[in-house]
């Protein structure tokens, strides 16, 4: 019969062997069934049971993720009982299975040892079906070859961590390729380099060659092929020029070489005509073919999520069926008559649809030579048979992996579950599928149509964003669209990699001068210079810095702008800051190579923060119309904004932004150290239409800036910087409304639950990204005992912190850069002398030629409440403490007078609820980095010592109004009484919507001492004490003692004196720094401001309740990434993500 298929094949026309590979899909389906054996058969029921329930198969996933994390027992069973109840798929699972499940409830506790060892090896055994034991390797191997097929090795992980890991993974490698008797092995690109960054793509392709050329010719010398595996879009071009940069150097000419290209992205087919140009080049200059495998590809859930959190394009077909016939075209254009020469073809498919038409089209065209089928192990075995049979080879891609390195398998596990199990998915359909049922039938009719599909054309590309042109401005008509986040930058496109080094080489071609801009005229006495932290000595740019007399100016032209500004429609304000977006995104890559030269910042790190910059605007714009429709809207009055070096653009922006969409004038003092970014900025929002005497650029030295601070014009100051800095401002000016997000000495956990690879990575990006300068990087890391005392944990960390390349801003391939200034202070401290008795896990260093480039430190056993615990570095330092269990490790986190940002690394879910309600943090992360907050997905300010001011948060709800004056639009004249149902919290604020993450805003009572000034109105203390309890708040109320006229001077001191300590006694035992303040600031309060860093709330009282109960609330944004290797079903189970939108 199936001669007869081949002999009308050639005689067909290409369009009919649609229906020829139905027939012969159904000879392959007959055959397949009667090659079954009994253990595929048991599997085959196995999966068919969990295709049925839901909860298994999510209980199967949690299983499979968490068995292997602890080497405690105990901890191991508590994860799988945890599963279980999670999942609550007993009901739906087997006799044997519910007996086992039973078992682990009853006795898993009284024996957790045995308990343990009998859950993994059942898991193991279950996993044999999909995957090689590396110590059954040549038994599986004869067995495989025995029944006809070639095979493929792949050893199976994830991306490698550093360089000392990808050193044994290519002699693992060469070990295979001379031991192993095997046809081909895989290799992937994250596996061979930990440094991939594609911004950096010569230096990755030169790196990534010269690693190969080993294990190219350790091939050679056994006959081995080599194949490239496909991996993240992000790595398509790299990897096919680092395959097409090795097989066309003539060193490696008979090589047999090959890679994967994957059918659901639309690139596909430009990809296989330049590997069939590279492939005909070579054999004409006398080497060996090259091969092709196509697949339909298996990244699809996390390249969704990927492409979610950065606003990007989704690069893949958005449908299957779109997919499937991608796949029909790029087959057809790969087994064309005039390839046989130079190309081979693999078929990576189950599909037996698809495998019928691969083999008669090849038939058709007289390319059958070029053709071989490809499955994956343990995947539809039978059908592999039925090919063998028919004649047709087949290779087997065969994962391979050490019992001791099972943890390296869970994610190809969960992708293969996730294809047995999905519904789309033809291996499914399979696991009852007899000839012409309805599952036949329904997947012939998939076929067809998508065959017939495929003679359509595609688009060649979902990623069509270009940098090299500047956007559009907006239309704009009456209303706005909702906020999203703007898309950063996709570096995989060469279009903007080349526009961003046009755009560094004319920044640093280009000379530049800074200026104080005010009431749109330059001005500015003395004269200084800018620096490169990149190049130290060199002057960067000129600099003319104001001095008294353009101070006075600024202030005078700010207060007389108050009256227009404030009183201009919230409309238009909003129409100007959508605008301003505008403006900045079509500066974009100017904006990322000042931030090269002005503040040593990574480009991608700078390319974030212009996003973040367009986010502010945008959101801001958007906050001021919602406010509009419930409030009249004025501003408080001059607004000075003091920014930070570390953000140069962003956080200028963000506070100038804010505060205009509330009506305030504006004067900016720049950080002295990045002022040629912040003029960048503030040019951009005069060209989008803010009023020139609305908004002053003032860099000035800070040894005459105190009138911006002191004098009784400006009305509100907004800080990032130092807690010091701000303790300062209050001293100089105790009844100053200060709005400050200071210090922080941020912290994460590590449980022995953890996905510890995945927690790794996340860690030394968090510590070590800008050299550790942000006010958000990680700096104090606890670890459970159980990970302190692994020295697999400690080799790995050490590694990957060893392997972040340190240099200059300027070289793409850098991720640590320099620091703003060379080390001093307490950093300089801890880098020179460490901390007591802990020890140099990686020892720092400081670069001869830049004493401003610090290599990433690691200091390991640090003491509890020891130097390096509580005190801020702001550089590249990683403290490590040990905590006996979550509990200690939450009392070693909250320990530090911050309260910032912290993470939590650990896959359990009960740990993640404890950590949400005990860690004291403005920004909770869970399972992913804790720098990098985005505007409207996770608000950013912290708790503590990192704050000062009311604790609103920048790029969240109330920010902008609390730089207003409101007045509701319906006033209420009664006050609002105690709510007679009890306490209630604002609702929950959800962030802008990401795939595989939830983000919210949660708003918690405060501890708040209220202080009443002598000439306080009983009626405003009733009601806002009244707000205070409706939002279930603590709070102490302090009266100031009446002034006594008849006193003298002594005597009013010494009462003075008195009440300052029995305030401070009650703001130390009620152990916050908030008050409000009802009536005027009594001088006992005033001589407390400063000391203790107080956040004294001072509006009027509000009959409004939203704008009262705010002074008894902090909030806090909690982001938790749930999903794992992209798969999104376990977001449901999640307690803590119960009720919100995923």
């Amino acid at each position: 019969m199936i001669e007869d298929l081949f002999a009308r094949a050639r005689r067909a026309s290409e369009k009919d062997l649609g229906a020829l590979a139905v027939e012969l899909a159904e000879l392959i389906l007959k055959t397949s069934v009667a090659e079954r054996s009994a253990r595929e058969e048991k599997q085959r029921r196995r999966v068919g049971k969990l295709l049925r329930s839901e909860a298994a198969q999510k209980l199967g996933l949690l299983l499979t993720d968490r068995a292997y994390r602890s080497a405690s027992p105990g901890r191991t069973v508590a994860a799988a009982r945890e599963a279980a109840r999670l999942t609550q798929a007993s009901a739906s699972l087997g006799p044997l299975d519910r007996a086992q499940l039973d078992a682990l409830h009853l006795v898993g506790g009284l024996v957790p040892p045995v308990t343990t060892l009998a859950l993994r090896a059942r898991l193991h055994l279950e996993s044999q079906a999909f995957i090689i034991d590396a110590d059954a390797l040549q038994e599986e191997l004869v067995r495989l070859k025995s029944e006809g097929f070639r095979i493929n090795l792949n050893q199976l992980g994830e991306e490698v961590l550093g360089e000392k890991d990808a050193g044994h993974y290519v002699e693992r490698t060469i070990a295979l390729l001379e031991s192993a008797e095997a046809d081909a092995i895989s290799v992937k690109l994250s596996s061979l380099f930990s440094q991939v960054r594609v911004l950096a793509f010569d230096e990755v392709v030169r790196r990534v060659t010269s690693k190969l050329a080993p294990i190219f010719e350790a091939a050679e010398e056994h006959g081995r092929l080599i194949y490239f595996d496909m991996e993240a879009y992000r790595d398509l071009d790299l990897t096919r020029a680092i395959f097409l940069r090795t097989v066309l150097d003539p060193t490696f000419a008979r090589v047999r070489a090959g890679i994967a290209l994957q059918a659901y992205l639309p690139e596909t087919l430009g990809a296989l005509a330049e590997i069939a140009d590279g492939a005909k080049n070579r054999v004409e200059q006398g080497g060996e073919r090259l091969r092709v495998r196509l697949v339909k590809g298996a990244n699809l859930a996390a390249e969704t999520v990927q492409a979610s959190l950065h606003r990007l394009e989704v690069p893949i077909f958005p449908s299957k069926h779109e997919v499937d016939a991608h796949m029909k075209r790029v087959l057809r254009a790969a087994l064309q008559p005039d390839h046989t020469r130079f190309l081979q073809v693999g078929l990576g498919s189950h599909n037996i649809f698809d495998q019928a038409y691969a083999v008669l089209l090849a038939e058709q065209r007289g390319a059958s030579d070029m053709l071989e089928l490809e499955m994956l192990y343990g995947m539809s075995d039978s059908v592999g048979r039925a090919w063998t049979k028919l004649g047709r080879p087949v290779l087997v891609y065969a994962p391979l992996v050490s019992a001791a390195s099972f943890p390296a398998a869970i994610a190809y596990l969960v992708r293969r579950l996730d294809e047995n199990t999905s519904a789309e998915n033809f291996l499914s359909s399979s696991l009852s599928m007899e000839a012409h049922d309805a599952a036949f039938e329904r997947e012939a009719k998939r076929f067809l149509s998508a065959l017939e599909a495929s003679y359509t054309s595609a688009e060649p590309t979902r990623r069509r964003q270009d940098r090299s042109a500047p956007g559009a401005l907006t239309v704009r008509g009456e209303g706005m669209s909702p906020f999203d986040n703007a898309a950063d930058t996709d570096w995989t496109r060469e279009v903007n990699r080349a526009a961003l080094k046009r755009a560094l080489a004319e920044v640093d071609a280009a000379s530049f001068d800074v200026t104080a801009r005010i009431k749109g005229q330059e001005s500015g006495s003395q004269e200084s210079f800018g620096f490169d932290p990149s190049r130290p000595g060199q002057r960067a740019y000129r600099i003319r810095l104001a001095g008294p007399p353009e101070i006075e100016q600024a202030l005078t032209v700010a207060a007389s702008a108050l009256p227009l500004w404030s009183k201009t429609p919230a409309r238009i304000r909003a129409l100007i800051l959508d605008r301003a977006a505008d403006e900045l995104e079509k500066d974009r890559l100017k904006l990322i190579a000042l931030m090269v030269k002005d503040a040593g910042k990574r480009v991608e790190e700078a390319d974030i923060e212009v996003s973040e910059a367009v986010d502010f605007a945008r959101y801001y714009a958007r906050q001021v119309l919602e406010l509009d429709e419930r409030y009249e809207i004025r501003g408080r009055g001059v607004t000075v904004v003091t920014p930070p070096w570390n953000f140069p653009l962003a956080i200028p922006m963000g506070g100038c932004l804010a505060a205009l969409a509330a009506g305030n004038p504006v004067i900016l003092k720049p950080a002295p150290e990045t002022p040629l970014v912040a003029q960048a900025g503030v040019e951009a929002l005069y060209r989008a239409g803010v009023p020139t005497d609305a908004l002053s650029f003032l860099p000035c030295d800070d040894s005459v800036a105190s009138p911006l601070i002191c004098d009784p014009r400006v009305a509100q100051v907004i800080l990032t910087g130092a807690t010091s800095t701000a303790q300062l401002f209050l001293k100089m000016r105790p009844e100053l409304r200060l709005l400050a997000e200071t210090g922080g000495k941020n912290a994460a956990f590590v449980s022995a639950l953890s996905d510890r690879e995945a927690a790794i990575s996340a860690i030394v990006q968090s510590a070590f990204g800008h050299a550790g300068q942000k006010c958000s990087a990680l700096s104090v890391l606890v670890l459970e005992e159980e990970v302190y005392e692994d020295a697999a944990f400690r080799r790995a960390l050490g590694d990957a912190a060893a392997s972040l390349p340190v240099g200059s801003a300027w070289d793409l391939e850098s991720f640590v850069t320099p620091l703003i200034h060379p080390p001093s202070g307490p950093l300089r401290t801890v880098l020179s002398r460490g901390d007591g008795r802990a020890r140099w896990a990686l020892r720092p260093s400081i670069s001869s030629e830049n004493p401003a480039l610090v290599s990433p430190g690691i200091l390991w056993g640090v003491p509890e409440g020891g130097f390096a615990h509580t005190t801020e570095f702001f550089g590249p330092v990683l403290s490590v403490l040990s905590a006996r269990d979550l509990d200690h490790g939450l009392a070693l986190m909250n320990q530090t007078p911050y309260g910032l940002t912290a993470g939590f690394f650990g896959l359990s879910e009960s740990e993640q609820e404890r950590f949400v309600r005990g860690m004291h943090a403005g920004n909770l992360y869970i399972n992913r980095g804790i720098t990098g907050a985005v505007v409207g997905r996770q608000p950013f300010g912290g708790h503590k010592a990192s704050n000062f001011g009311p604790g609103v948060k920048a790029g969240g709800p109330g920010y902008v109004q609390e730089l207003a004056l409101l007045t509701p639009k319906s006033q209420k004249t009664a006050p609002s009484p105690v709510r007679a149902d009890g306490p209630r919290l604002p609702p929950e604020v959800p962030g802008t919507p990401v795939v595989g993450e939830a983000n919210w805003l949660r708003y918690l009572p405060a501890e708040v001492v209220v202080v009443v000034g002598s000439d306080a109105k009983e009626t405003d203390l009733k009601r806002t004490l009244s707000q205070a309890e409706n939002v279930g708040a603590h709070a102490i109320v302090y009266r100031s003692p009446p002034p006594n006229e008849s006193q003298n001077a002594l005597d009013r001191t010494s009462t003075i004196l008195r009440a300052t300590r029995a305030l401070e006694s009650i703001l130390k035992s009620a152990g916050t720094t908030r008050v409000r303040l009802v009536g005027g600031m009594p001088p006992e309060l005033r001589r407390l401001v400063a000391p203790l860093g107080l956040s004294v709330l001072s509006d009027p009282v509000s009959e409004d309740p939203e704008l009262e109960q705010r002074h008894y609330l902090v909030a806090q944004s909690i982001s938790v990434a749930y999903h794992r290797y992209g798969n999104l079903s376990l977001g449901s189970l999640h307690p803590l993500l119960q009720g919100k939108k995923l």
